[in-house]
């Protein structure tokens, strides 16, 4: 049961990385986030920037556009870590809790058994941190790019085919 739910969390990893590789997020000059999505310009236009994000599509004035960055931003490389980490760890935790085990409470000296209960809400919440903090290093690593366009379309042609 763990080798195919390891395996449905790769997929479904693969998947999302797949997806995250046309993403682009669009700020004004002042740096305001004003506009997130993947490009779908299908006839490229000079003017105008098409994205389209959850089955929505949006047009944006290259004139509006002070830079474009590439990928995803760090916090959603946590989310993403901490989203496959957490139910991997709730599954290590339920599996790793037994009846057989006895623990010694040190102070009170009484001997009580894990529950699964316990053993899948302690797996869930250090399968969710440890999955954040390998999201927030591999974020650090993504080679995310900005591209500064200033509301000039000549230079919005010249790194077009960047995107396409």
């Amino acid at each position: 049961m763990g080798k195919i739910y390891l395996l449905i969390c790769l997929f479904i990893s693969i998947y999302t990385f797949s997806k995250a590789q046309g993403f682009v997020r669009i700020y004004n000059s002042s740096g305001d986030k004003i506009a997130k999505g993947h490009l779908v310009d299908k006839f490229n236009h000079d003017s105008v920037l098409i994205l389209q994000r959850n089955k929505f599509t949006d047009t944006i004035s290259i004139l509006e556009v002070g830079f474009i960055k590439t990928k995803h931003g760090i916090g959603h490389n946590i989310i993403i870590g901490a989203a496959i980490g957490a139910p991997v760890g709730a599954i290590i935790g339920a599996a790793s809790a037994s009846e057989t085990d006895a623990i010694v409470n040190a102070f009170t000296g009484e001997t009580s058994t894990p529950d699964v209960g316990a053993g899948i809400a302690v797996g869930f919440l250090g399968g969710a941190a440890t999955g954040a903090v390998i999201g927030a290093i591999t974020g650090a690593f993504k080679n995310s790019k900005t591209i500064s366009i200033n509301g000039d379309i000549q230079q919005w042609r010249k790194v077009r085919n960047q995107f396409q």
